[in-house]
């Protein structure tokens, strides 16, 4: 009996020691460095993926091409502004922010092209028909849970387009100074919407010109222009062999935005003369 007890003593004074012997555990406190903030989650950017808008009649820009750049601006749903006239550039396989655009929420986003580094308002977009570029709008929403912006980019001016044929005239057919006069040549582009405000005196616009009639394959000379309701006082003129030849376009015409109106002009007149009359085919 006294044995039992000895043993006894010993192995419980050997878990004793054992347990003793091991390192103890001690949870200490995180190191904290003064002034330290915590990571902040990154902002999510803007991407946009415009298409052009289908056409019922054919457009300046059909495609979009590598180095076309489009102005992009950014609200929230008050209507405050997020981002002003980032850029962004098309490299034949995605367009790319030339500055910060982050989504902070649900945002609408509005674009116009082409590009401008001038542009402070997308309201008021200065538009020049003297530079002969077509002019594009678009709007989306984004989320932070789709950054994407799916533009679908309308054209906002109408494609005018004059084709001469020398039919009965005998003359050589040697045409230059292809112009349409008597319209404003500047205005402003509210890019949320489309509408144009026509701004300015009226003036002329260059179409084409320095060429030799063929009426196998007729040139097409074309501008571009604002949408009118009336074409009241625009007139086509053009140099036929030195003689001018003028066409007042009737006031009922109307120009739409996004379509092409062609006039065709048959010239009528004998050899080495003036050209005598000329036939409107069409508009």
């Amino acid at each position: 009996m006294e044995t039992f007890k000895y043993i006894s003593c010993v192995v419980c004074l050997g878990m004793f020691l054992a347990c003793s012997n091991e390192e103890p555990v001690i949870n200490e406190p995180p190191v904290v460095t003064p002034n330290e903030k915590p990571a902040e989650a990154k902002d999510i950017m803007l991407t946009v993926r415009p298409t052009l808008d289908a056409m019922k009649t054919r457009a300046i820009v059909e495609a979009f091409q590598v180095g076309h750049t489009m102005g992009v601006f950014t609200t929230d749903n008050g209507g405050g502004a997020v981002s002003s006239n980032v850029s962004f550039a098309y490299d034949g396989n995605e367009w790319k922010a030339g500055g910060n655009a982050p989504v902070k929420g649900d945002m609408n986003v509005t674009a116009y092209f082409p590009y401008s580094a001038s542009v402070t308002d997308y309201r008021e977009i200065p538009v020049d028909l003297t530079r002969q570029e077509d002019c594009l709008y678009g709007t989306a929403r984004v989320t932070k849970q789709v950054p994407t912006a799916a533009l679908t980019m309308k054209h906002a001016l109408s494609l005018v387009r004059i084709k001469v044929m020398k039919d009965e005239y005998m003359g050589q057919g040697k045409v230059e100074n292809v112009t349409i006069s008597g319209i404003r040549t500047r205005g402003r582009l509210d890019a949320t919407d489309g509408s144009v405000v026509q701004e300015g005196n009226t003036g002329s616009i260059p179409a084409g010109g320095n060429y030799i009639l063929n009426d196998a394959s007729p040139v097409m000379n074309e501008a571009v222009v604002f949408p009118t309701v009336s074409c009241y006082g625009y007139t086509v003129s053009f140099d036929v062999d030195g003689h001018r030849c003028s066409y007042e376009i009737p006031a009922k015409h109307e120009w739409k935005a996004g379509y092409i109106y062609t006039y065709t002009f048959n010239l009528k007149g004998m050899y080495n003369a003036p050209v005598q009359s000329i036939e409107i085919i069409g508009k």
